[in-house]
């Protein structure tokens, strides 16, 4: 019987693991200063929500965090390019660190004629005395992420995240900083964007740095989300235009034996190949 047991439980993190290795989508939190967390996959023993596209952990973590109820959301339960992590988190000895990360690659939103998007970061919540918070988000046009560490069955040791070289962060570093502001009533927010070149899929991750003082409960809460955009029509054909004309100079230029001879530039008519490129980018966001 005690064997039987055993080879239980063995096939069942077998299945688990197996079930979520492939998983992008991630989750983690840790207490900073014991180096102690756990680490989610999609679907894995510790996530309590069964679609696809959603993390939720509810659970403890050493040093005092009694309450943590944290939500990561990605695709496909949201559309285009978005990662939303969200939490609630008590704090009963009064003083610590607690980080939490959410993760996902694999991202292909975008529109093949321009590769240029932007990332569109927003962060707010409330905050009680004795407590501040620092939010940072990236997107890695190269699909990077940082290593979270194996997916965890319960809360042990974790490594230190490294952020990949590729990565951009939205917020000029080290990231928004939050402190609590009694006129607000504790309350905060903040946003930011930056641009990044599409070279194939990318990835999008999320940061938040929570940090206890003093003694007695306290309370964070917070909802961070990264939205990517495509820019709008009017600015992909002036984008499309420019390029033309750029490359239309070129060759003029080097018709001309790489001098610039003076006089008035001849215009050059737009390339059949430039106004399909155009009408398709007009089509498709007419079509969104």
């Amino acid at each position: 019987m005690k064997r039987g047991f055993t080879w239980l439980v063995a096939a069942l993190i077998v299945v688990l693991g197996s079930a979520s290795s492939e998983a992008s989508l991630m989750l983690r939190l840790e207490n900073v200063s014991l180096s102690k967390g756990v680490v989610i996959g999609d679907n894995s023993f510790l996530d309590l929500n069964p679609d696809f596209g959603v993390i939720t952990y509810s659970g403890k973590i050493s040093g005092g965090f009694t309450v943590n109820v944290t939500t990561t959301i990605s695709k496909p339960v949201l559309s285009g390019a978005q990662l939303d992590l969200n939490s609630v988190n008590v704090q009963t000895t009064g003083a610590g660190w607690l980080r939490i990360s959410a993760e996902d690659t694999d991202y292909s939103y975008g529109v093949p004629e321009y590769p240029r998007l932007w990332v569109n970061a927003a962060v707010g919540g409330t905050l009680v005395a004795g407590t501040s918070a620092t939010f940072q988000s990236w997107v890695d046009p190269w699909n990077a992420v940082p290593n979270y560490g194996p997916i965890t069955l319960a809360e042990g040791a974790v490594p230190a995240i490294v952020v990949p070289g590729t990565s951009l962060p939205v917020w000029d570093m080290p990231g928004f900083a939050a402190a609590y502001n009694p006129v607000t009533l504790g309350a905060f927010s903040s946003s930011a964007s930056i641009p990044f070149d599409q070279h194939g899929e990318y990835a999008l991750f999320a940061q938040a740095d929570l940090v206890f003082t003093g003694s007695g409960t306290k309370i964070i809460s917070f909802n961070e989300l990264q939205d990517v955009v495509v820019p709008e029509p009017a600015s992909l054909i002036v984008w499309s235009l420019l390029g033309a004309a750029g490359m239309g100079l070129s060759v003029w230029r080097r018709g001309r034996g790489g001098r610039f001879m003076g006089g008035a530039v001849p215009r050059a008519a737009w390339s059949e190949e430039n106004r399909q490129a155009i009408r398709r980018i007009i089509a498709r966001r007419a079509r969104r």
